[in-house]
């Protein structure tokens, strides 16, 4: 499914039936794999277009969120102030950031990206101003002109259609040149080199755009637990927005987006049936990598 219109049309029909239902709890479950989805998305710009793959994008994250968190601590909740702020400030990191770790490729580039991800964390542990490592919970949500604070139902409608235009700028990018000019580097770095072009700016560019759409995720999630500390930028919330573009695919434009919703609905559902629920979503992992491929030419060979 690489169309975004086809992608955007199963996002509206699930958050519809969701809507319909009516539960507070499964709004605030749906609002998370929403948020979650962008994040996958901006990690999947990375992985499929330039193959990057980062152990360091909670740290925008955290960054993304700590901005929202600092900006209602100080009286200021319009969320049409707090969200564009949030995402420039992952604007700011990508550029200073992938100014740095993009002079490395493959897996220099994945301990780079996991050392600045630690010295974030580390960073943030010392803010004792904000909590150091307990974090600060926020006085209240987030607001909108003339509608005031979301409700469960509406900042689950706001965050689905903030995934829906991520996903139409993804797909995009990906038809662009900027798309055809970093796999032109990913596959054939040499040849682009010797025809004169250097990729590393528009290197740069992919990876301050996940970054912020990865600090714009950050901030929803705040403002959907009202609740900010440093384990938004820890490497083990990287590793899982590494794991839900392998669960839904790398490459399809909505690999990310189910990858996200399936681990999302898949660790509820494991954490009310066992309190050894790491182990099967784990497991679930494992079989989903084993399996998935036989299980396409399986298909494949039915439909010959």
């Amino acid at each position: 499914m690489n169309r975004p219109e086809n992608v955007a049309a199963v996002i509206i029909a699930a958050i519809g039936l969701t809507l319909l239902i009516d539960d507070p709890f499964l709004s605030r479950i749906a609002t998370k794999a929403c948020i979650f989805a962008m994040a996958a998305v901006a990690v999947d710009l990375l992985i499929s277009q330039c193959g990057l793959a980062s152990f360091g994008q909670a740290a925008f994250f955290a960054a993304g969120g700590y901005t929202a968190g600092i900006f209602a601590r100080n009286g200021i909740t319009d969320a049409l102030l707090v969200w564009p702020a949030a995402a420039g400030v992952g604007v700011l990191a990508g550029m200073v950031l992938g100014s740095l770790c993009l002079r490395t490729r493959g897996l220099y580039f994945l301990m780079i990206t996991l050392a600045f991800g630690q010295m974030t964390y580390l960073g943030l542990q010392g803010l004792r101003q904000y909590g150091g490592d307990d974090g600060f919970r926020l006085p209240r949500g987030v607001a909108f002109p003339l509608i005031g604070e979301l409700s469960p139902s509406g900042m689950l409608a706001v965050s689905a259609t903030v995934l829906i235009a991520i996903v139409g700028l993804s797909a995009y990018l990906r038809r662009a040149r900027i798309g055809a000019l970093v796999r032109a580097a990913r596959d054939e770095p040499r040849r682009l080199a010797s025809l004169g072009v250097d990729a590393r700016p528009y290197n740069l560019v992919m990876f301050t755009l996940s970054a912020a759409i990865t600090a714009l995720a950050g901030a929803l999630n705040v403002a959907l637990v009202l609740y900010v500390s440093p384990e938004l930028s820890s490497w083990f919330l990287s590793g899982n927005f590494l794991v839900m573009v392998i669960f839904g695919g790398i490459g399809p434009l909505a690999g990310p987006v189910f990858g996200a919703a399936a681990m999302i609905g898949l660790e509820e559902v494991l954490i009310v049936a066992t309190e050894r629920w790491p182990f099967f979503l784990g497991l679930a992992v494992v079989l989903r990598v084993l399996l998935w491929d036989q299980l396409g030419r399986i298909v494949g060979r039915i439909k010959a």
